[in-house]
């Protein structure tokens, strides 16, 4: 992670409840939230690079899944949209507010 970008989580969890952040919390929000979204295991994985490890996909299935992926994709940024944009959003706590 970038310095600065640490620096920014740094703060964020000394200013809020959080008590420690890594980047896999990202992606494990991504990928659950995308579930949420109906974006099927499968085609999260591949987003995410996760290997597939049956004989099939390791061996037979060449396909590279993009068209899946893109729709995948889009759907997790359209949702971004409406969250960034404020209709979404549940402000987090600063420590010591009730």
């Amino acid at each position: 992670m970038p310095a600065a970008a640490a620096r920014s989580v740094q703060k964020l969890c000394a200013d809020t409840y959080f008590d420690k952040f890594v980047p896999r919390d990202l992606r494990r929000t991504v990928k659950t939230r995308m579930g949420e979204l109906g974006i099927a295991k499968d085609v999260r994985d591949r987003l995410q690079n996760h290997a597939a490890m049956d004989v099939s996909a390791k061996h037979y299935d060449r396909y590279d899944y993009m068209a899946e992926k893109r729709a995948a994709a889009e759907r997790w940024c359209n949702f971004l949209a409406v969250t960034i944009s404020g209709r979404n959003v549940v402000p987090i706590r600063k420590a010591g507010e009730a």
